[in-house]
């Protein structure tokens, strides 16, 4: 809702930004609180240094579509910086006061996964990880094109009962 690109634009004055929200409400709030004008769609004819995305995608479809679309417009040297939610794994809702079970299940997610999902889904997309954080943000990555996405996914993804069973765990706790 113009928040970042706010941010980048004290930092980084002489940089060219674009943005997008599928909201209306957040575009014109970016418009109103920081006059930044904000897209309804990503730019896919343009070049990138930098795309980053936080907490988007849980709200999109065909978030594996849309992660190629970010890797095939970064520029070479260019730079996705996309941050996630993976509830199968930790308890968390960054920004708000405590633990709110009914965060996991809000109608606007439409996509959870497990760490290894995503960054499966991510080299599928032709993206390697150059740095990931766990603490800050849910799971936070740092990632490059690379010219050849990677072929040989080894990654353990949890099978429904492990997430059933994990989901079953942060309920228990929730309730304490």
């Amino acid at each position: 809702y113009g928040q970042f690109l706010s941010w980048i634009n004290a930092h980084f004055p002489k940089a060219e930004r674009s943005g997008t929200a599928y909201a209306l409400a957040y575009r014109r709030n970016a418009w109103h609180e920081y006059g930044i004008r904000l897209d309804l769609d990503f730019d896919k004819s343009k070049k990138y240094d930098l795309i980053s995305s936080f907490k988007v995608a849980e709200h999109q479809l065909d978030v594996d579509l849309r992660l190629k679309e970010y890797a095939e417009a970064l520029k070479d040297d260019g730079f996705l910086y996309i941050s996630v939610p993976v509830w199968h794994e930790k308890m968390t809702n960054p920004g708000a006061d405590g633990f709110d079970l009914e965060y996991y299940y809000d109608p606007h997610h439409i996509n959870v996964w497990s760490s290894a999902h995503f960054e499966l889904l991510l080299a599928k997309a032709g993206l390697q990880i150059v740095k990931k954080d766990v603490w800050l943000y849910d799971n936070t990555y740092l990632c490059k094109r690379v010219e050849v996405p990677a072929r040989d996914f080894k990654a353990k993804i949890p099978t429904p009962d492990q997430i059933k069973k994990a989901m079953k765990h942060i309920k228990s706790a929730a309730m304490l």
